[in-house]
């Protein structure tokens, strides 16, 4: 959320994203589909810790494909890294 500031700045040019599942639905209107397909996977897990091979296997992605997706995942606030080797959807997304 933005500060006050923040707010005053855009000059009223600001919607809050949604919560929950409508921001799910908000997501899967606007990813490319690489993405998509990753954090389609991660959210079948349903906030579950997921190791990137079981991406690759769900997605035929290679190794390089898939870990653009979820750095470009991570930058947007939908994933987050827990362990070597292992993601989850951001909690988010489930509330």
């Amino acid at each position: 959320f933005p500060t006050s500031a923040g707010e005053a700045a855009l000059n009223g040019n600001f919607t809050p994203l949604p919560t929950g599942a409508d921001l799910v639905t908000y997501w899967r209107g606007r990813l490319p589909s690489g993405e998509l397909a990753t954090l389609e996977v991660l959210l079948a897990a349903q906030g579950c810790e997921v190791a990137r091979e079981d991406i690759d296997r769900a997605t035929s992605y290679q190794r390089s494909s898939r870990d653009a997706y979820l750095s470009r995942l991570k930058a947007r606030g939908l994933v987050e890294f827990v362990a070597r080797g292992r993601v989850r959807a951001n909690g988010d997304l489930f509330s």
